[in-house]
């Protein structure tokens, strides 16, 4: 996959990440031009919580515990689509596994 994202200059880096998201909002407005531009980690904690909650209430016959939904975040994440990582940082994108 072609490097099309890259990391803010707000984002975590090195061996601490396991998971990057999304942290960037555009609003815009009926004609689609940019009205807003918002960005921080208050945009990215809920997208990766909602992310877990759809995955844990797909997958009702299984008992999730930290370990074992990390790993299925990071089993489903998109690799090698953030640009500018140093060799230290996983390259991984919070997906839900339906679209890339």
């Amino acid at each position: 996959m072609e490097n099309i994202y890259e990391i803010a200059d707000y984002s975590n880096f090195g061996k601490c990440v396991d998971l990057f998201a999304p942290g960037t909002v555009i609003i815009t407005n009926k004609n689609n031009e940019i009205i807003a531009n918002v960005f921080g980690t208050s945009f990215s904690s809920p997208f990766v919580a909602g992310l877990a909650a759809t995955i844990m209430a797909e997958n009702s016959d299984i008992e999730f515990d930290y370990e074992s939904l990390k790993n299925k975040l990071i089993e489903l994440s998109v690799k090698d689509a953030i640009k500018g990582l140093d060799d230290e940082t996983p390259n991984r994108l919070a997906n839900n596994g339906k679209h890339s």
